[in-house]
C-alpha cells in the first residue's frame, strides 16, 4: 500500500498572486516562480486582486492571466478559463492551471 501512495503524482495547489501593473522584470519572476512550480507537479491558482469595480480593468485583469498561461506553454495545461469572482470584499480574476503531465 505504502508503495502504491509513494508512486501516485501528489499536486498540491500553489496560489501565485499578480498585479496588471507588474513591470517587465518582476513578470518574468513570477513566470519563472510559475514554470518551477509546474516542473514540481504543482497545479496553481493565478490571482489578480481588483481594486475598482471597473469592468475596463476586469477585461484587462482577464487579458493578463491569458498572456501569463500562453508565455507558459507547454508546460500548463487550463483546468478552466479565466473568470471574476468576488470573495469577501475584494474582486478576483482567477485562473486555474495544471502541468501539462498530469492532464
Amino acid at each position: 500500500m505504502r508503495e502504491v501512495a509513494k508512486r501516485s503524482p501528489r499536486s498540491a495547489l500553489k496560489e501565485l498572486r499578480l498585479s496588471c501593473e507588474i513591470g517587465e522584470h518582476d513578470y518574468q519572476l513570477k513566470l519563472k516562480s510559475a514554470q518551477d512550480m509546474l516542473l514540481a507537479r504543482h497545479e496553481i491558482k493565478l490571482q489578480i486582486i481588483l481594486v475598482d469595480s471597473d469592468s475596463v480593468r476586469d477585461e484587462r485583469a482577464v487579458a493578463f492571466l491569458n498572456r501569463f498561461a500562453n508565455d507558459l506553454g507547454d508546460l500548463a495545461t487550463w483546468i478552466e478559463e479565466p473568470k471574476l469572482e468576488k470573495k469577501r470584499r475584494e474582486k478576483l480574476a482567477t485562473l486555474l492551471i495544471s502541468p501539462a503531465s498530469l492532464r
